[in-house]
């Protein structure tokens, strides 16, 4: 099975064979249509064909993205409520830190 690459990907892998093999080695074990096929692009096409939402414009499937969205919001409102709870532990933490600290400090401060 042949494997398509990029043009910066085929001469990456030419790059890497010239460290083991010599260049002239290298040149002469390709054939022309295997250099044709590490160095010419991979070509595909770009736009809605592959896209289902776009594909249908139905009532369904904004229906659908609707509720897809409206899930995705209460993920995310979900995760900072609890980036919030998680925030108050830390600062509480920070604040009962901050106190002993300042304890120790007076405490140092006594003695001397």
């Amino acid at each position: 099975m042949r494997s398509v690459l990029s043009r910066s990907g085929a001469f990456r892998l030419i790059n890497d064979m010239k460290k083991i093999v010599p260049a002239a080695r290298i040149h002469r074990s390709l054939t022309s249509s295997q250099l044709a096929v590490l160095t010419h692009p991979r070509y595909f096409a770009s736009g809605p064909e592959g896209h289902i939402r776009d594909a249908t414009d139905s009532t369904f499937s904004k229906k659908e993205k609707a509720i897809e969205d409206q899930w995705i919001r209460a993920q995310d409102a979900e995760k900072v409520k609890h980036l919030r709870e998680e925030l108050a532990k830390q600062k509480k933490k920070l604040k009962e830190l901050e106190e002993n600290l300042d304890e120790l400090s007076d405490k140092k401060k006594e003695k001397d």
